[in-house]
């Protein structure tokens, strides 16, 4: 059944003019492969770790207030160091805006006008769920 269903599928793609027909037996193998492959993609998918997060944990977690332009050219330096500064640095700086201002929104970081401060123990908890583990389970 699959190899007559890869037929026709290959018959519907390949070319563009079909009858009803022929259209109609394309219509279900063609949503059943969609759906496959999205299924496919999803059940092996891997989350590589979040660089840019972490790099702006370490960094608000001394205590100290920084400006975003300053947060952003220490983050910068660190994920140079580290060779995973990659995608150009207007990209990489959206990335860490929108990473920061997600901390913010769960409570992690502070904002004070434009000065942005870490709460250490929130800090901890953020970079602990976004690395899978639970917070406060050991």
């Amino acid at each position: 059944m699959h190899l007559r269903h890869s037929g026709t599928v290959r018959h519907c793609l390949t070319f563009q003019l079909m009858t009803k027909k022929t259209a109609a037996n394309c219509q279900k193998p063609v949503m059943f492969l969609a759906l496959m492959a999205i299924l496919k993609k999803n059940a092996f998918s891997r989350r590589v770790p979040d660089l840019v997060t972490e790099e702006l944990v370490a960094v608000l977690s001394r205590r100290s207030s920084f400006e975003f332009k300053q947060l952003f050219d220490i983050v910068h330096e660190n994920l140079r160091a580290r060779n995973a500064a990659s995608g150009g640095e207007e990209m990489l700086r959206l990335r860490a805006y929108e990473k920061l201002q997600n901390l913010v929104a769960r409570g992690a970081v502070r904002k004070n006008g434009k000065k942005y401060k870490g709460l250490p123990s929130a800090l901890a908890q953020a970079i602990a769920q976004q690395n899978g583990h639970l917070a406060g389970v050991k």
